[in-house]
């Protein structure tokens, strides 16, 4: 009986070596820098990991960032029953980016869809193009491949003065009709001040004389004021 035993071992032993001596290649690999890699609950990698494993079960976890409250994970069972296997993993986690502005509450636009209001979380498309909208402020388009997370992204406020045209705005009703009263005033006390100096000829009253060089000064500050709102009209006019 001990001499079957002692066959049968004999005979067993090398397919009982090689189970032992088996190995086979690993490897796993993510598109997380920062991913922490486990096997059978023992921390063994960041990002990638390559090895050669012995026959047996596996327990894999990958966890896309350890410090990160619900950080994105990928679990995985692995059983090693013949040697000829090779092992390779290669995990994509989603990755998403934050999008600040300032100002905040920044409508966000996909074409005509529109996503959010900023801060608002998409998942990073590097090809999509995105646009920022707000009332009262300068619209602009951001690529994600582009964008930096937790990056704050600055809206300009638009200015009423640089997309209005001076001609279609109030100030320039404004200056025209002034202009138009300074000149019929420059014009009226004008004119009041020649028939007073007529008068003044015609008398010789004094009196006339002095109404004369009143009339002739308000007249003369019309006529100054007007020259003035004129050039300032012309002056807005090849500026805008």
């Amino acid at each position: 009986m001990r001499k079957y035993l002692i066959l049968a071992l004999f005979l067993l032993w090398p397919f009982v070596n090689h189970a032992q001596n088996c190995l086979v290649d690993v490897q796993i690999s993510t598109n997380a820098p920062g991913a922490i890699i486990f096997v059978n609950g023992e921390k063994v990698s960041e990002g990638s990991y390559k090895s050669t494993w012995a026959l047996g079960d596996y327990n894999i976890l990958i966890l896309e960032n350890e410090f990160e409250w619900n950080s994105q994970k990928f679990r995985d069972s692995i059983v090693v029953s013949d040697c000829s296997q090779s092992i390779s993993i290669n995990h994509q986690f989603k990755t998403e980016i934050r999008i600040l502005t300032d100002p905040q509450n920044v409508a966000v636009y996909d074409g005509n869809e529109r996503l959010g209001y900023t801060p608002l979380i998409l998942e990073n498309n590097n090809d999509e193009s995105l646009l920022l909208r707000k009332r009262n402020y300068v619209e602009k388009s951001v690529k994600l491949g582009t964008t930096k997370f937790n990056e704050r992204i600055k809206l300009d406020l638009k200015s009423e003065i640089n997309h209005l045209k001076f001609v279609d705005s109030n100030q320039f009703l404004y200056l025209v009709a002034s202009a138009a009263i300074l000149g019929v005033s420059a014009a009226y006390f004008k004119v009041n001040a020649d028939n007073k100096y007529d008068e003044y000829l015609s008398t010789k009253n004094s009196s006339f004389l002095d109404e004369t060089e009143r009339l002739d000064l308000i007249s003369g500050i019309s006529f100054a004021a007007l020259q003035l709102n004129i050039g300032y009209i012309v002056y807005k006019l090849i500026a805008d």
